[in-house]
């Protein structure tokens, strides 16, 4: 005859369920700041399906799956924790709407990059005095950056904008450099590591009190095809 659950055993509680994804999304939302979260769902949310083939490898729900882990993953490495604040919108003006000299020269300095993302070697002359493009015969990967000198006129600019305004106004300065690389050079990326997602950014040190500058080729790299 079988025996009857004891007291205890009646009143154990049921192995707790998975968190769902929704709950899993609201969760990492309140960890991860806003402009951060934007900026990496679309990498985290990236199956590198071509982009010539109508069916994606991922479901719908496998997709939303392997971006939260990703996610979580991100704030398991502390990833986000390496940003200081980011200014706040009406505080961007000193550099967007500059008044004072060092931020227009600031200013002036980062319009004059061209975007070099996802160029090839056809840069002209003017563009030269910016940025670099390397082609490795041997891998067959592209590398484009910043040129070193053009990244240490930007690196005494900031201190500049640092003694005319102090520290406040110099953050977002940084922010300025830190954006204007994300938009010509590089910024956030991710790749599947042995047991995690790995996130990187190669602009995150422009927000650094003494950013190295960069002497060899070396930054975004890509395979041709």
């Amino acid at each position: 005859m079988p025996k009857s659950p004891t007291k205890s055993q009646s009143k154990a509680k049921p192995p707790p369920r998975s968190e769902s994804l929704v709950h899993m999304e609201q969760r990492l939302k309140k960890a991860i700041p806003s402009w951060l979260w934007d900026a990496c769902i679309p990498i985290a949310e990236d199956d590198n399906t071509d982009p010539d083939c109508i069916y994606s490898v991922t479901t719908s729900s496998e997709n939303k799956r392997m971006a939260m882990k990703r996610m979580q993953d991100l704030v398991d490495e502390g990833f986000h924790q390496q940003y200081p604040d980011r200014p706040e919108e009406k505080d961007l003006k000193v550099y967007s709407e500059p008044t004072s000299k060092s931020m227009k020269v600031l200013k002036e300095l980062l319009d004059a990059s061209p975007v070099a993302m996802g160029r090839l070697d056809d840069f002209t002359d003017a563009e030269r005095q910016y940025v670099y493009f390397h082609h490795d015969m041997f891998s067959g990967s592209q590398s484009w950056g910043w040129k070193s000198d053009y990244e240490q006129q930007i690196k005494d600019a900031l201190e500049v904008v640092k003694e005319e305004h102090g520290q406040n106004e110099l953050m977002v300065a940084r922010w300025a450099v830190r954006d204007r690389c994300v938009e010509c050079i590089a910024g956030i990326t991710g790749y599947e590591g042995a047991y995690s997602y790995q996130w990187s950014d190669e602009s995150i040190k422009w927000l650094s009190d003494n950013p190295p500058i960069e002497r060899n080729p070396g930054r975004k790299l890509v395979k041709l095809q």
